[in-house]
């Protein structure tokens, strides 16, 4: 998800409320639902595919990290 205009902070703040939003929903599967999120903040010195890399190995952290995390 691309977010203008909104810091690191706001990005943060965020993903951890739709975190949360989707683990406390209750879907109709017996499973529990939750979203892992890596953030990286605009950088005009890197590359989009450097950008879109970091975030990647971000969210493979997050999903190290246990899942339904945030990790920036």
């Amino acid at each position: 998800m691309l977010c203008p205009e909104i810091n690191l902070n706001g990005a943060k703040a965020l993903a951890s409320k739709l975190c949360s939003t989707i683990e406390n929903y209750r879907f109709t599967v017996s499973a529990t639902v939750t979203i892992s999120a890596g953030l990286c903040e605009f950088d005009e010195q890197k590359s989009i595919e450097d950008m879109i890399q970091e975030v990647d190995e971000k969210l493979y952290e997050a999903k190290r990290q246990g899942r339904n995390t945030v990790v920036h």
